[in-house]
């Protein structure tokens, strides 16, 4: 049986076999009363809330919302001992939440599944496919947003309560393949992270809009003289004597029309002019092109495209972003194939590597930001998940694992290479001997890339090297480092096998992996990558957001405002009034800290790096 309560029927609202119309919202409260798990959902109007929804398979209720429901919707929601039931949480929390509601308790059914079909292609998560593929209904999915001009119709009120019926069906089917795989800590961590989520998409992040414009500019300057470059070295290079110009028409004030007739941001002539000189390539997609950056006019061309990407991406049209209150807001996907999760409507995450960008991005005026990571936590993850002593060494006794598995792989190459004044002969501590830097830095490249499955082709595009000598490297690295190669092959046969690769403990996420045909070579080398790549990035991002949950529920217990306003890879970034920097810094190094040795123990810790700043940094 479907109600719906509003305190002004309308005239013609005449109960029906299937609704009952009325203004007695004692019988919702009377309901309510015994139910430990209530389905809960809410429909908008022009972005403002219309309709709240209670129910269970037999009987649903819909509520015309007025402001003046708040303080019974705040009983109702805010009872603790009730777990509310939802599809796509974030967004009825953020309805709540503009209200002065909190959801404390929630089971998610649209996060479920993503946990129970994580990595599967052509998954389906919406709630018209999960009632399909539960209960057998197809839900009429074609009225939703119909309340938007034609109000609360028979069909409205209908379609509204059957997004009330089903959830509890469904979440009894999920809960089975949840224990069974043994997810279930997954799933409470998703479901009480999804909080921090919203209030992430709500708040967004203040934009200095003149710095940004400063950016931009520079980049444009930077541009003209990158094509000036560009077409210098094309007039100084014979083979390319037909894209320069013999006469060129002078124009007003001195000034003369370019003499190289080249449009850099034409793919298609700039292919023309590469295979003039005898690099042939098809695409001038950066990753087809480069393996031959030790040409002149390749490595200036890549300057160019860079540059100009972040005109294009990140230029002017970007503050279209920007909220009337100077605020950029996105949308959040929580859970990607590593649990990581995107950011869309803009991707901030994605801003070029170049600090200028994130600078940007601002503290309100007297509040600070509390800017904290994780140091090396990949790397200590897959040292305490392989016991591997190459890497254990050196980080317990704080020296400089680059350095220390450059002088593993390269032995006595390294040795001859010590300069005078090694800092590292004298303190294991990085050093500034050339020779050392060199192999430094390849084994800081390999020892990140060999998680994600670098094969010689990789390894030979990376350091410029002949894939024989890439193999080579690859195998000096692995003969120095046993039990990490050990660690990395038997997550990789397991992937093959089983079609599916787990996190480390206590988590034990699941990625899954679809069945390919066993001998397309290409797509099982791509789960043996991606097995290695997932059992550490997929424990790193649930560290990460544990501790976001715990960062959540301290915000709580204070009596000042605290805003978490993003979390990157190992990075959390909270805005503070200035007054209280001090005492919530503290609370976060030590949450963070908390959380990550639930994970590593107390023998291997990782550390926490915190800053004090007003503007966002890598």
């Amino acid at each position: 049986m479907i109600y719906y309560i509003s305190n002004q029927l309308e005239l013609g609202m005449q109960n029906t076999p299937e609704i009952t119309y009325t203004s007695d919202i004692n019988l919702l409260l009377d309901w309510i009363k015994t139910k430990k798990y209530v389905q809960l959902d809410t429909e908008t109007k022009n972005s403002k809330l219309d309709l709240v929804q209670f129910g269970d398979y037999d009987t649903q209720f819909v509520l015309a919302y007025t402001p003046e429901l708040i303080p019974v919707l705040k009983s109702i929601i805010e009872d603790e001992s009730k777990v509310w039931l939802l599809q796509n949480a974030k967004f009825d929390f953020k309805q709540f939440y503009e209200i002065g509601i909190e959801i404390p308790k929630i089971y998610d059914t649209f996060l479920a599944e993503c946990i129970i079909t994580n990595g599967l292609q052509g998954r389906k998560l919406g709630l018209g496919a999960l009632t399909q593929k539960y209960c057998g209904i197809e839900l009429d999915k074609s009225i939703r947003g119909k309340n938007n001009y034609e109000g609360h119709s028979q069909r409205v009120i209908v379609y509204a309560a059957n997004d009330v019926k089903y959830l509890e069906v469904i979440k009894t089917y999920q809960e089975i393949t949840l224990k069974s795989e043994e997810l279930e800590i997954i799933l409470d961590i998703e479901c009480e992270v999804v909080k921090v989520y919203a209030l992430m998409e709500l708040q967004g992040m203040k934009l200095d809009v003149e710095a940004w414009k400063k950016v931009y500019e520079e980049n444009l300057a930077k541009l003209i003289i990158i094509e000036y470059e560009l077409d210098a070295i094309v007039k100084s290079e014979s083979r390319l004597s037909k894209f320069v110009d013999k006469y060129v028409q002078s124009q007003m004030f001195g000034f003369s029309k370019r003499d190289v007739n080249i449009h850099w941001s034409s793919p298609l002539q700039v292919k023309q002019v590469f295979r003039t000189l005898g690099i042939d390539i098809d695409s001038v997609a950066e990753g087809k092109i480069i393996s031959f950056n030790t040409i002149p006019i390749v490595k200036k061309y890549l300057e160019w495209k860079d540059i100009q990407t972040q005109c294009s991406k990140f230029g002017l049209d970007y503050l279209k972003n920007l909220d009337p209150d100077g605020r950029v807001r996105f949308d959040i996907w929580q859970i990607l194939d590593t649990a990581r999760i995107a950011v869309k409507e803009p991707n901030i995450l994605q801003l070029p590597a170049d600090n200028r960008y994130r600078n940007c991005f601002v503290a309100e005026e007297g509040n600070l930001f509390v800017d904290a990571d994780y140091g090396s936590q990949e790397a200590i993850l897959m040292a305490i998940a392989s016991n591997e002593a190459g890497w254990l060494t050196p980080i317990k006794n704080n020296w400089d694992l680059h350095s220390y598995v450059a002088e593993r792989v390269y032995k006595a190459k390294w040795t001859n290479a010590t300069e005078e004044g090694c800092i590292y002969k004298l303190n294991h501590q990085k050093c500034s001997c050339k020779q050392h830097k060199l192999m430094r830095d390849r084994v800081k490249t390999l020892n990140y890339a060999y998680a994600y499955g670098a094969g010689p082709k990789k390894v030979s595009e990376s350091f410029n090297v002949s894939i024989p000598e890439a193999k080579q490297i690859i195998n000096d690295y692995e003969n120095s480092l046993p039990d990490l190669k050990k660690l990395f092959r038997l997550l990789r046969s397991y992937g093959t096998t089983h079609f599916k690769i787990r996190c480390m403990k206590p988590f034990r996420g699941v990625r899954y992996f679809d069945r390919p045909d066993p001998n397309d070579f290409s797509a099982m080398s791509s789960i043996e990558r991606q097995s290695g790549n997932t059992h550490i990035q997929m424990t790193g991002a649930y560290i990460l957001k544990l501790a976001l949950i715990y960062l959540y529920r301290e915000t709580k217990k204070i009596d000042y405002p605290v805003k978490i306003t993003i979390a990157v890879h190992d990075q959390i970034l909270c805005e503070v009034p200035k007054e209280h920097i001090e005492d919530w810094k503290q609370r976060q190094i030590f949450l963070m800290k908390y959380v990550s040795d639930i994970v590593t123990g107390y023998d291997v810790r990782i550390d926490v790096d915190c800053n004090i700043t007003n503007k966002w940094n890598k």
